[in-house]
């Protein structure tokens, strides 16, 4: 039980810690993102304004771990125990 009770705690913690650096972040973020012109002085593809936004990281990590819960759970059901019952039941039917 204690396995898969980290497996619901520490996905919901990194969940947790991404939402507060999103939360802490996000002023700096607007702020570069309003004073930062994109005027392309270096070229048609250059545009400093890719530094105020998130590092992508972040929004795998948040995601990923949004996905867990249900993994764990998952795993959790869909026991050896669950699939023999399943099959027993098919091969009653048929």
């Amino acid at each position: 039980m204690a396995v898969f009770s980290a497996l619901y705690v520490v996905p919901v913690a990194c969940l947790l810690a991404c939402l507060l650096y999103e939360n802490a972040s996000a002023p700096a973020w607007e702020h570069r993102a309003r004073t930062t012109p994109c005027a392309r002085p270096r070229g048609p593809d250059y545009c400093p304004l890719d530094e105020s936004i998130p590092p992508v990281e972040v929004y795998l990590m948040k995601t990923f771990m949004s996905l867990m819960p249900g993994i764990a759970t998952g795993v959790w059901i869909w026991s050896v125990k669950t699939l023999r019952c399943v099959t027993m039941t098919f091969n009653d039917v048929g």
